[in-house]
């Protein structure tokens, strides 16, 4: 396969193994969720009131006064949290949104544009953070001799990894550091791998987080906590 075949399956052929993948990824998961089965307690009438104990678990609880991992680590949360945010402001930007619809075939594929100091701006702070969490890692496995039990296992270097490739062929694409079609092709397919992936890594704690604040919240509710 030439690079104008990748170039071409990334955007035809592979979206729709990808979508499947990722269903099938999905369900195995909730399966294994599911089986696991709710907790045996369950409060009929809460102690306190859960919509406010929610949002306190989105809000107050991660006050550097009341997040206790921020008091110990502030550089890393303070990394980890911008690694979170930049991530969020990329995936949610005009040029990936319309990337999103021509995969989707809902509009014509558009191109990568350098119109956007912010934009790679927000990218290199991605990379930069996330290439930290990852030498953090690398160096935390490494150490054998640490009583801490490590917060990555080598499975996760996956995910990360995907990541910043995609924020660098993207940056790479947009201001011409590279070949286009190459970086678009590594772009699209590094996506691609990294949305199959998700199911099965502890990344899918991007779609999940939200339920389980809000869970943990609304159990603090129920026991008056």
């Amino acid at each position: 396969m030439n690079l104008i075949d990748a170039y071409n399956f990334s955007r035809t052929m592979l979206p729709s193994i990808t979508v499947v993948l990722f269903l099938v990824g999905w369900i195995l998961q909730f399966t294994k969720w599911f089986s696991a089965g709710l907790p045996s307690k369950t409060y009929l009438t809460a102690k306190s009131n859960r919509l406010i104990h929610a949002l306190k678990a989105w809000t107050w609880d991660y006050m550097p006064t009341q997040y206790l991992p921020f008091r110990y680590e502030p550089i890393f949360r303070v990394n980890g949290f911008t690694f979170h945010l930049t991530l969020l402001l990329l995936a949610f930007t005009p040029v990936h949104k319309a990337f999103t619809q021509s995969l989707l075939g809902v509009s014509p594929l558009p191109t990568f544009s350098t119109n956007g100091l912010p934009r790679a701006l927000i990218s290199t702070i991605f990379v930069v953070s996330g290439s930290l969490i990852l030498i953090r890692w690398v160096i935390q496995c490494a150490n054998r001799r640490s009583v801490a039990r490590p917060i990555a296992e080598t499975g996760d270097f996956t995910g990360i990894g995907l990541l910043i490739l995609i924020a660098v062929t993207g940056v790479s694409a947009a201001y011409g550091l590279a070949h286009y079609k190459l970086m678009v092709a590594t772009h699209f397919i590094s996506i691609q791998l990294f949305v199959i992936y998700l199911p099965f890594s502890k990344a899918v704690h991007v779609l999940t987080g939200l339920v389980a604040r809000t869970y943990y919240g609304v159990r603090r509710a129920n026991v008056g906590v």
